[in-house]
């Protein structure tokens, strides 16, 4: 549940990081911390959380989302070298705003996914709660592998409520991270009433990339491979009240696997 701390102005929000041990949780933390600017996140830091060791830090969303002038700083939080052991996982869930469920796509690992998918159902029902009661953002890493397991499957198996929003992701390269981030930021910015923050805060609604998160250049330039890639819609056009017309697309590579979504502003003239 999020946090107004009334005297920094701010609201503290929880994304929690969940997944199987080797799924690659620790490997997404440390690629966004390394894209985030300075400017806007904490040191990354570990400390033990008893034979576990907890990995985090903070980022603040870099404008006024709310009146009165309040600014969100989303705490991103995951265990690493974690044994079987649920306790952990429950401590960590309490108060989660939003989860980000890194799933294995090794075939071999399959059990060890539905297993932990059905830990993380067991902690938050500890607390009354049910994985739609959250943002979630399923993520399936390791989609490099010479065989990996289709993406669909692994969603059917462990949660098929959320086979329509999943994204492959390759942790150690990054492909995918940030954008896998900014779906749950999205959506824990919405459930605290902020809506569609881009046109909201800004005036109009701004082209997205994978260089942002929730719309905010907070993110350093990075270079690619544009080999394969190709642009494909990703809904309906909108024409917006300022006079531009936001168009939805997704970029994917050779495989068809979504690398991020942006939308296009194309701006009207008579």
């Amino acid at each position: 549940m999020a946090l107004v701390n009334d005297v920094k102005r701010e609201i503290n929000a929880k994304i929690v990081y969940v997944g199987p041990r080797g799924a690659g949780k620790s490997t997404a933390l440390r690629y966004i911390y390394g894209k985030l600017k300075a400017e806007y996140r904490s040191e990354l830091k570990s400390t033990p959380l008893g034979e576990h060791q907890l990995l985090f830090f903070d980022f603040t969303y870099p404008q006024s989302v709310r009146s009165g002038g309040y600014a969100v700083r989303f705490h991103l939080y995951t265990i690493h070298g974690e044994s079987d052991s649920p306790l952990p996982w429950k401590m960590l869930l309490k108060g989660a705003d939003g989860m980000v469920f890194m799933a294995d796509s090794d075939p071999q690992r399959l059990e060890e996914n539905i297993a932990s998918s059905a830990q993380l159902c067991e902690a938050l029902a500890h607390y009354g709660k049910k994985p739609g009661d959250i943002p979630v953002s399923f993520q399936g890493n390791k989609r490099d592998l010479p065989h990996p397991l289709p993406l669909a499957r692994l969603v059917s198996e462990t949660f098929p409520e959320l086979e329509a929003s999943a994204i492959g992701v390759t942790a150690d390269k990054g492909e995918g991270v940030l954008e896998g981030l900014q779906r749950v930021v999205r959506a824990v910015l919405h459930n605290l009433g902020q809506g569609e923050l881009p046109e909201e805060v800004g005036g109009e609604e701004r082209p997205q990339d994978e260089g942002t998160v929730a719309g905010q250049p907070m993110v350093v330039d990075q270079d690619f491979d544009a080999a394969g890639l190709r642009v494909a819609p990703a809904g309906e056009p909108v024409m917006l009240n300022s006079g531009v017309l936001s168009v939805p697309l997704r970029l994917l590579d050779s495989g068809g696997n979504c690398m991020a979504e942006f939308k296009l502003g194309i701006t009207i003239t008579n």
